[in-house]
């Protein structure tokens, strides 16, 4: 998922570097209107975060010219038009590379007058934003209708087409018979189908649809990064946290899905338990049998595969203990949501793998390092 960066990006990302940033507003089509000229004094950022609905936003400001002034519903700023960024390295060379960090829909523009000089302060979110927006009409999808096909629907259904791209077992995974009504929210129920399949809906960086199985830290992936103590230590400040419980989010031993399959009299269920009895969520140790449910995907699902599968998802997001390190580190534009990280830290006795969750990127040096919280399941 880490968007791909050179060797020669990741060798000069680990020493001290001079970084480089671009941005534009755009017109729904695409087309260029006009480069941006950033006020460097002022905090400007991209905030990433799996666990929001709208996963990219960007506040920045910028130099106002008469390009960009007035501020009028027609004007480059209007909120039709959408602000895109990158950040990347400048080598000793001369040449540079740039990474994407997202397109993002205008949600806002403020002039603002200080003793410094005139900005003009721009608010952004990705294009999922624009498709938190209700159906004009109805849609309905006859039972047996690729997944893909549905997603796109949806998404075609706000009035604007977007670039997609689907894991394959997206397009192989059929429908049970689906409607929607007039009303009904189109990313929500895009969020909601995507969570029937163990899937993350969101937008990424260069504003393409994205569908795709939500990482699985049993699986051993391949770390994108390495974060470590030593001589050329990425980050200066660790905190590790373990708990039962960390805001909305709780620890379970058990997942249960359950469906009814259109049609026939079919019920579906399944149940998924951590059975590892050196888990601290084991659900025949001390912890007990605590299930959790999520009735909202049973609309999408029509195989007792697929039952078992968003059993699993839901599960893997919710058993063991909630356990985050927050880490400040240099600014790492090629890091993405939901990222494989290793992080080997001694002082807070972090060594495992860990899911990039939030954090803040800072456009300019005057943002100082990124404060980057990465998530995991302690099950030992």
């Amino acid at each position: 998922m880490t968007f791909g960066v050179s060797d020669r990006f990741r060798a000069a990302y680990e020493e001290s570097h001079l970084s480089v940033v671009e941005g534009g507003v755009y017109a729904p089509d695409g087309t260029l209107i006009t480069t941006l000229e950033f006020d460097r004094g002022a905090q400007n950022s991209v905030s990433i975060d799996v666990t929001a609905a709208n996963r990219r936003s960007c506040s920045i400001a910028v130099v106002p010219d008469d390009v960009l002034l007035p501020i009028t519903p027609t004007s480059p700023l209007a909120p039709v038009n959408e602000i895109r960024l990158s950040r990347g390295i400048q080598f000793d060379d001369g040449t540079s590379e740039l990474v994407p960090l997202g397109i993002f829909g205008i949600q806002s523009s403020v002039e603002v007058a200080s003793p410094a000089g005139p900005t003009i302060a721009i608010a952004g979110i990705d294009r999922s934003k624009r498709l938190d927006v209700n159906l004009t009409r109805g849609l309905s999808f006859a039972a047996g209708t690729g997944f893909d096909t549905v997603f796109t629907s949806l998404a075609n259904a706000s009035g604007v087409t977007y670039d997609t791209f689907f894991d394959p077992d997206v397009a192989a995974t059929t429908t049970p018979a689906l409607v929607f009504h007039a009303g009904d929210n189109i990313w929500q129920n895009i969020q909601t189908a995507a969570s029937s399949l163990g899937c993350w809906a969101y937008f990424d960086e260069l504003g393409v649809f994205t569908v795709i199985p939500v990482p699985d830290l049993d699986e051993q992936l391949s770390p994108s990064w390495t974060y470590a103590r030593g001589a050329q230590a990425m980050f200066d400040e660790t905190a590790r946290t373990l708990a039962l419980e960390d805001g909305s989010q709780k620890a379970y031993s058990h997942a249960v899905v359950e469906s009814q399959v259109h049609g026939t009299g079919t019920p579906l269920r399944s149940d998924a338990y951590d059975d590892d009895p050196a888990s601290p969520t084991y659900y025949l140790g001390p912890f007990g049998d605590r299930p959790i449910f999520d009735g909202d995907v049973s609309a999408f699902i029509t195989t007792q595969a697929q039952c078992d599968r968003a059993a699993a998802a839901l599960l893997r997001r919710n058993y063991g203990l909630l356990e985050r390190v927050t880490m400040r580190a240099a600014p790492n534009p090629a890091l993405t949501g939901g990222d494989v990280v290793s992080i080997t830290d001694p002082e807070t006795d972090t060594d495992a793998a860990y899911l990039s969750e939030s954090w803040t990127l800072s456009l300019f040096a005057v943002g100082g390092p990124s404060t980057i919280t990465f998530r995991s399941r302690q099950l030992h």
